[in-house]
């Protein structure tokens, strides 16, 4: 397979690669190394074969395996050997022999005296070789042992037997080797860093042979242009160049400064030149979300994954100009950033992005195994000269540590270090922690993978960054590695499809930048990587797979909304009523309907009350938003299984979560749009008369709701005034007492006066008119004709609760929440101070915390009992039982064969309740870690006793477990407990009175329960 630059690279075989290969360091003399050498197996311990000719010649820079070196195949070692002539002019001077990077191990001999080592694959390094040369012709040879990931080394994605998403290897010499002649006393490094706020360049001088000598350092405006600063010190110290007004660098302008740096006094004379840019890079809070700043601002980083593989080169472009290429190539689809994946690049691959203007993540790369103490060592050793060698480059802006637990080590530890080498940058500790990295819960950002996506963390005490998504494939034929193989995350049938679904999802980042505090997004992949076939370009970069034009537009758009993003955020009115109107059919509005949420024309008075609802915040995030039915209080809008509902709250937070909604600017650039807070990337969608929550799916044979026909303007919704309006209504059937968890107490209004300020107390249930309470529709709690009212609209906590006149206020206002009453606007929950059972005792505001102080009876609901009968194990004949049918408060609830007595016989009730023997059953303390054990006891309604259909058994919504046999055992006696739900035989459990369930095919075992997992780069 070859490359539009495979042809050029092989006319100038003599002489690749020829252009300087250290831009930001430069010297006038220099030679190049380049071009056709000696090669030859080696073996563990063999003398280096010096003065002999070797029986094969390599191409070098061009990794053994690539076509381009002539050779294509791995070993793990191997010898080079060439010989070469030191210029006359360079006579009093040293010689410095560079090597751009050799994977792994290098050891050099010059003229049969070994001169220098180096180990770690992915930094230059440089050797003195005055000492060992002669005049005329002399040797070099360079033995490489490279076991690639058989080793402890950090190799990327370089594999001996590549394969899915892992590559071939790319061993020894991959890129460009060079002699330079230097004075005794010379500089071996500049780190520049731009202090933006101070208007100065900090710059550090590395040097070698020196001693005494001052430094000058000079910035100016490029092409020789004038001094804009000048400073002097000396080696390893600070030196502040002063850049008044800076020219800013950023992706729209990158601007670079030049700079000489001059050693003088005694000894002194070398000189080299460079160049800067002025930029900041920084997370900082903006209106309460964690941003990125650049220069101050925010801006999205919209990027790609960029893996720096080549058909003909592997590691190694071809050409300087198709390093260059694929670089404008991304910019030219407008991203501002490329995420450069677990390999380092050549020095000029960095100066192309900072004369371009692209921002740069860039990873360290990973080992291939989890290392020992050594190995990790070496790792760190290999990051630090990572950070080295390019800290001065503008265009990188974080250092991304570790990637997807990755042979990874030590996250924190590493990513502190790192802090510590460059605070200049931003740093991750490991990117992809929700799928399958160890977070180590320090750095700068917290970053998602998501396949197909995207997503979003929610907002956080770090900034919030999506690493990786998207992987959508397009196959093209003639221009596959592995013809007929090809990997994707959703494969596409068309460019035309490839590109709608692209943006598609560049408008779900736009929604998530506003809503979720989204900072950027890094898209799977620039160009097919071998086996994958994800790239808007083949792997060849012969062929553009998506209509750049279209992917160009809706990147600016991006970018564009990410710089207003005051304009891109939509407000609701709190404690209103709406009503949706369809923004594609302006007579059809969203309305519940048998308690699914569906779209239709509007009609009758009861079509009107049915969509109506009052916005609400956001039960799950406060900057988002609920919303209740106005004729249903207590019922919200709410996804189950994609499907948009009407469910009455059950106060857990994986309601609140269902139930959560965020307003964004509406996707066809009018009206608002609504993303699910649980499933980020989402959108209401109005699909055949039916809402979903929905993603533009495209791909082999989507959902209906998620098919790409229309998706923008169905996803698009009008906010109207309500289509019912009044006087809020008392709820049918909900008026009565409101009964505390301790049994025996109520909420009572003190000596039943109706006077406003009247304190709302705990007091034994009398059945009085002063504890008959009713459910607005409004969400308030009315008796004797007032409210109750969270005095002075207080929200924290000890706010004394209060009977006064009903105004609609946000302290009046109170949702049923996990058997307790919750205070939307306060978030917190109606207390009785102490959990005292004291007449009197006035109620309060309190935090949610599931006690029975906090557990309260809906007026005039009570528990209805449901289906009846055994509840069934998946595993043959055991069934869920109340030891030795024993009644008393703690018994167990074990694993028995199945016998149909009382002590097997559970009832389920409308609380969510499973009942047996007229008890409840419940985690032990009110438990929610794994490994509770479940035990019976008189039925409150508390959050431990809760138990809802899942997955073919029980979840406990307020811990998010599941009811489980432990182990999958089938012994007798066994006592049921919580476990994290996963598919297993254990926690496959019949509806009382349903047949068993099915058991589970290949079912995991108790000892190997695991974590969740998601396919993943």
């Amino acid at each position: 397979m070859t490359t539009p630059w495979t042809a050029a690279a092989t006319a100038n075989i003599a002489n690749p690669l020829p252009e300087y290969p250290r831009p930001q360091m430069t010297r006038a003399d220099w030679q190049s190394l380049n071009g056709e050498w000696q090669f030859g197996n080696a073996s563990a311990g063999q003398a280096p074969p010096v003065g002999q000719t070797l029986g094969e010649r390599i191409n070098v820079p061009y990794p053994v395996e690539s076509a381009l070196s002539g050779v294509q195949r791995h070993q793990d070692r191997m010898w080079y050997r060439r010989t070469f002539t030191v210029p006359d002019s360079w006579s009093g001077r040293h010689t410095l022999l560079n090597f751009g990077a050799v994977d792994q191990q290098a050891t050099v001999w010059v003229n049969g005296t070994q001169v220098g080592s180096h180990t770690g694959g992915y930094d230059a390094f440089s050797i003195d070789v005055t000492s060992a040369l002669r005049s005329g012709s002399n040797e070099v040879i360079v033995g490489v042992y490279d076991p690639t990931d058989s080793g402890s080394g950090a190799v990327g994605k370089q594999r001996n037997s590549p394969g899915g998403i892992m590559y071939t290897a790319s061993s020894g010499i991959w890129q460009t080797v060079w002699l330079e002649p230097v004075v005794p006393a010379h500089i071996t490094r500049l780190d520049m860093t731009p202090d933006v706020p101070g208007g100065a360049l900090n710059v550090v001088v590395r040097g070698a042979g020196t001693g005494g000598q001052g430094v000058t350092v000079t910035a100016s405006l490029p092409g020789g242009g004038a001094v804009v600063g000048t400073a002097t010190g000396s080696i390893d110290g600070t030196i502040r160049v002063p850049v008044p007004n800076a020219h800013l660098w950023s992706p729209d302008d990158p601007f670079l400064y030049d700079v000489r740096v001059t050693l003088t006094g005694t000894g002194g004379g070398d000189s080299v030149g460079g160049y800067f840019g002025m930029r900041s890079i920084a997370v900082k809070t903006v209106d309460g979300v964690q941003r990125i700043l650049l220069n101050g601002s925010f801006l999205f980083q919209n990027g790609m994954l960029d893996q720096g593989f080549w058909p003909d080169g592997i590691y190694t472009a071809p050409t300087d100009d198709a390093l260059k290429s694929d670089i404008a190539q991304q910019k030219n689809w407008g991203f501002n950033l490329i995420r450069k994946h677990i390999k380092v690049e050549p020095q000029r691959w960095y100066y192309w992005a900072d004369k371009l203007g692209m921002l740069v993540w860039q990873d360290m790369p990973a080992m291939a195994n989890t290392p020992n103490t050594a190995g990790g060592t070496q790792f760190v050793n290999e990051f630090h000269a990572m950070v080295d060698q390019h800290r001065s480059s503008p265009s990188i802006v974080m250092w991304v540590d570790e990637n997807e637990d990755m042979g990874y080590y030590d996250p924190a530890g590493v990513a502190t270090t790192v802090k510590g080498w460059d605070p200049s940058r931003l740093v991750e500790n490991m990117s992809g922690v929700n799928c399958c990295g160890t977070d180590g819960g320090n750095g700068d950002v917290l970053d998602y993978h998501t396949y197909p996506g995207p997503d979003s963390p929610a907002p956080n005490a770090r900034a919030n960054v999506l690493g990786e998504y998207g992987g959508l494939g397009l196959i093209v034929s003639g221009h596959e590695y592995h013809p007929g193989s090809g990997f994707a995350y959703e494969m596409q049938t068309s460019s035309a499809e490839l590109t709608n679904r692209f943006l598609g999802q560049s408008k779900a980042l736009e929604n998530l930048m506003v809503t979720r505090g989204l900072n950027a997004a890094v898209y799977t992949e620039p160009t097919d990587v071998e086996n994958e076939s994800n790239g808007f370009m083949t792997y060849d970069r012969q062929v553009v797979k998506v209509d750049v034009n279209a992917v160009r537009a809706a990147n600016q758009e991006l970018l564009a909304a990410s710089k207003n993003l005051g304009a891109q955020r939509v407000s609701l009115p709190l404690n209103t009523t709406v009503s949706f109107q369809v923004a594609g059919a302006t007579d059809h509005y969203l309305r519940h309907q048998s308690g699914l949420a569906v779209t239709s024309t509007i009609g009758s008075d009861l079509d009107k009350q049915d969509a109506t609802f009052i916005v609400r915040p956001g039960l799950a995030n406060s900057a988002c938003y609920s919303f209740e039915s106005s004729n249903y209080p207590g019922d919200y809008l709410h996804q189950t299984n994609s499907r948009v509902d009407k469910s009455a709250s059950d106060g857990t937070s994986i309601f609140a979560a269902d139930a959560t909604f965020c307003a964004a600017r509406g996707n066809t650039g009018s009206g608002v749009s609504l993303l699910s807070w649980s499933q980020p990337g989402k959108f209401w969608r109005n699909s055949g008369g039916q809402v979903w929550i929905s993603k533009e799916g495209g791909g082999t044979n989507p959902a209906a709701q998620d098919n790409a026909n229309g998706y923008m303007a169905d996803t698009t919704w009008n906010i109207t005034a309500p289509l019912a309006t009044g006087t809020p209504a008392p709820v049918a059937g909900r008026t009565g007492a409101v009964k505390s968890g301790l049994a025996g107490k109520c909420a009572d209004v003190t000596g039943a006066n109706t006077a406003s300020g009247t304190p709302v107390a705990l007091y034994d249930c009398n059945g009085t008119t002063a504890q008959t309470w009713t459910a607005y529709s409004d969400g308030s709690l009315r008796a004797l004709g007032k409210c109750l009212d969270a005095t002075g609209a207080g929200t924290g906590n000890g706010t004394l609760l209060e009977l006064w006149d009903c105004n609609g206020g946000s302290n009046q206002q109170w949702q049923p929440y996990n058997g307790a009453y919750r205070n939307p606007i306060s978030n917190r929950c109606l207390d009785d101070p102490k959990a005292t059972t004291a007449n009197g005792t006035q109620l309060e505001l309190w935090d949610c915390n599931g006690t029975v102080a906090q557990v309260w009876s809906l007026p005039g609901v009570t528990p209805a009992p449901g289906a009846t009968g055994l509840v069934r194990s998946a595993i043959a004949g055991k069934c869920a039982d109340v030891t030795a049918g024993n009644a008393a408060n703690g018994t167990t609830v074990e694993l028995w064969d199945c016998n149909g007595g009382t002590n097997q016989t559970w009832t389920a009730y409308t609380d969510r309740t499973i009942r047996a023997l007229g008890k409840c059953m419940e985690t032990i303390n009110s438990g929610i870690a794994n490994n509770t054990k479940m035990q019976i006891s008189d039925c409150t309604g508390a959050p431990n006793q809760q138990w809802i259909a899942y997955n073919g058994g029980y979840r406990n919504p307020v811990s998010g477990r599941c009811l489980d046999d432990p182990g999958n055992s089938s012994t007798n006696g066994a006592v049921l407990g919580l476990w994290d739900c996963y598919d297993s035989q254990g926690q496959k459990w019949s509806q009382p009175g349903a047949a068993a369930p099915a058991a589970v095919a290949a079912s995991v075992s108790g000892a190997d329960r695991p974590k969740a997992a998601t396919t993943t780069r």
